[in-house]
């Protein structure tokens, strides 16, 4: 069986499948639409008592190893590691370091040695963004990425369940230690992972049945502490958001597959903006937490995101695709 797995990666690694959205795909949402949806679920979690924005989180987590995985094999040939890692903290720092200093400015809050590194944050909270712990989590996955995708592509089976119970017991000693990395979140990133090495695009009818049962859940996910912000649980929320994910997993292998117009991409870029800005943008508007508060909190939140990307984002994504094309030619010469 694994060895059918592997010759089935080595099979499929030549051809990437890409599928042009059809009427069978009228309820599958381009790739960049669903960063913005989860961006969004994030926004209506911290205006509301429902806890749905670490479900969106943990969605990101499976994205970002889908995408992860796919520009590692497919920009840097597995093997141009520091490419690699300049790439990803070009993408993730300077619009990172911009909103954490503006949000430290309007909002009155100090900055920690952490909010330039980024990495520390999830551990201690001092973020005056307010949701740049993803984004240290993120980071670290991005230095074990190129380590654990050969280890997957090998002995996936293996890798899974190793990672699956290094995840299990940092969930268990992370209490008493007080340190949080991406260890306790590697499920949702190697299952995104898994789904680029595998290259499987699951048909319209499974991504829409993906989605029903989705549904299903989610309506009995509404009957349970963790829908809404309540203070015990059974157990914490994040494990119950990474098994909320498994039931959509084809339909977002099915999203991924679609081909993404320039202005999807453009979108899908766009949310990064709105889910790093907003949190701030939210804790400055909203002080009563009246509906009228919220609902220009939203527009507002929307609105900085889009002049972010536009005068920020964008035009240093262009210099880093620039500066990465140079440097990877150089790597390719030596």
């Amino acid at each position: 069986m694994i060895e059918g797995y592997r010759r089935l990666i080595t099979l499929n690694a030549l051809v990437r499948p890409n599928v042009e959205s059809g009427r069978e795909d009228i309820f599958v949402l381009s790739p960049g639409s669903v960063r913005v949806l989860l961006a969004s679920a994030v926004i209506i979690s911290h205006i509301s008592k429902y806890d749905i924005g670490r479900l969106g989180v943990i969605f990101f987590f499976f994205l970002s190893g889908y995408w992860t995985s796919r520009i590692w094999t497919e920009k840097f040939d597995e093997k141009q590691f520091a490419p690699f890692y300049v790439s990803r903290a070009l993408r993730i720092y300077p619009l990172f370091l911009v909103v954490s200093l503006a949000s430290s400015i309007f909002r009155g809050l100090p900055l920690s040695l952490e909010n330039f590194l980024l990495f520390g944050i999830a551990t201690t909270g001092n973020d005056p963004t307010g949701v740049s712990w993803s984004l240290d989590i993120e980071m670290q996955y991005y230095l074990l990425c190129p380590l654990l995708l050969p280890l997957l592509r090998r002995l996936p089976w293996t890798t899974l369940t190793v990672c699956s119970a290094v995840a299990a017991v940092a969930w268990i000693v992370t209490p008493a230690l007080g340190i949080r990395t991406a260890l306790l979140y590697l499920p949702a990133f190697l299952a995104g992972a898994l789904s680029d090495q595998l290259r499987h695009v699951p048909s319209a009818r499974s991504a829409h049945a993906s989605l029903g049962l989705f549904a299903l859940a989610s309506v009995g996910a509404y009957f349970t502490p963790f829908f809404t912000k309540m203070t015990h649980d059974p157990f914490h929320r994040d494990i119950f958001a990474l098994l909320w994910l498994l039931p959509l997993i084809p339909y977002l292998q099915r999203s991924l597959s679609i081909h993404s117009s320039r202005t999807d991409r453009a979108i899908g870029d766009y949310s990064y903006a709105l889910y790093l800005a907003h949190f701030a943008v939210i804790a400055l508007i909203v002080v009563h937490g009246t509906v009228t508060e919220k609902l220009v909190a939203t527009i507002v939140s929307f609105g900085v995101a889009a002049i972010l990307y536009i005068a920020v984002d964008s035009p240093l994504n262009a210099i880093r695709y620039r500066l990465l094309q140079l440097i990877s030619k150089r790597a390719r010469g030596s």
